[in-house]
């Protein structure tokens, strides 16, 4: 029964290992942006009422729709959300050129109930 307490002081030690380099990175005294120039800004006037990349002078620039939640909701709606907008902005970048390419949410994470490494 001691086994357990040791394996959690391993996985605290490493979390506060992580945790340490994480705040030192973001809280670099050294660290001086670099702005080489100011974004141009566009007047509010000049901007569309309406957007959508589903119509682009009738092109449509996005994938299809999944559905993460069938036949059972396991909380991997993040992995379906990145990957269905990774795979819109490279549609978006190959000018909507055929075939499309849809990036799968099983290469970040399974919803297997058998899969064991979970």
């Amino acid at each position: 029964m001691k086994v357990i307490p040791i394996i959690a002081l391993f996985l605290v030690a490493g979390l506060c290992i992580d945790i340490s380099m994480y705040r030192t990175h973001i809280h670099n005294p050294n660290f001086v942006p670099l702005v080489k120039e100011p974004l141009k800004t566009i007047p509010q006037a000049d901007l569309p009422l309406q957007f959508f990349w589903g119509n682009v002078n009738n092109t449509n620039f996005l994938t299809y729709q999944r559905n993460q939640h069938i036949p059972v909701y396991c909380g991997s709606c993040w992995a379906f959300a990145v990957t269905s907008t990774l795979s819109d902005r490279i549609k978006i970048a190959r000018k909507a050129q055929f075939p499309d390419i849809n990036l799968s949410p099983q290469v970040l994470i399974s919803c297997s109930p058998n899969d064991n490494g979970c």
